[in-house]
């Protein structure tokens, strides 16, 4: 999943795409704006369902990658399993 947030050039985040200016009070919210509002606010409620917190994710990259390398170093060699884990941590990155 590409990331919805990005930061501005004086670091404070934006919803990509979205310039503060067009959320402000009294701002007609286009079509385009409204999707990717809605479009963002899909991504939170899937995460928010998943039930994992942030340190839940990060601890599950750890966890996966020591899996990784102690399956690898156990069959001395990179097995499917291997490389599905390795495509699942790419997405972590």
């Amino acid at each position: 999943m590409s990331r919805l947030t990005e930061k501005d050039s004086q670091g404070n985040w934006v919803l990509k795409g979205v310039p503060w200016e067009l959320l402000h009070e009294g701002q007609v919210i286009t079509k385009d704006i409204w999707e990717r509002i809605y479009g963002a606010l899909w991504k939170l409620m899937e995460y928010e369902d998943s039930g994992l917190s942030p340190e839940d994710v990060a601890m599950s990259e750890y966890a996966l990658s020591d899996a990784a390398d102690e399956l690898e170093e156990y069959c001395g060699m990179e097995t499917n399993l291997v490389g599905e884990i390795k495509e699942l941590l790419e997405k972590f990155s």
